[in-house]
């Protein structure tokens, strides 16, 4: 059986030239472009930015300055930083937080907590 394929990503400015990337109907960060001025003051071509964000047991993790030379370049990267740091680190943050849960519900814990009134 194969997997369902994964929506494209959807678009909600913000601003001008800055966009809300959203997938799945969940806004995983945005996109915006950029130009930098150098010391003589010459101008670069643009260049799109990303980030991209996760939300965890213990708060909110950002991956930020993901540049590509168009706004599908620079979302590409930032929906597979979204998708890397789901496989990786919410997983594990969320392991740590239900074996924390595990362990103050324990019959050892809770005789702690009583012994330390």
């Amino acid at each position: 059986m194969s997997q369902p394929a994964a929506t494209a990503p959807a678009f909600r400015r913000i601003a001008i030239e800055r966009y809300a990337i959203e997938l799945n109907g969940q806004t995983i960060g945005e996109v915006a472009k950029a130009r930098s001025v150098n010391h003589r003051g010459q101008v670069s071509k643009p260049v799109w930015i990303a980030t991209a964000e996760v939300a965890h047991p213990f708060g909110v993790r950002h991956v930020r300055d993901l540049r590509g030379r168009t706004r599908r370049d620079a979302t590409a990267r930032a929906i597979n930083a979204h998708n890397h740091l789901c496989a990786t680190l919410v997983l594990d943050l969320c392991r740590i937080d239900e074996q924390r849960r595990a362990a103050a519900q324990s019959p050892y814990m809770r005789a702690l907590k009583g012994n330390n009134r």
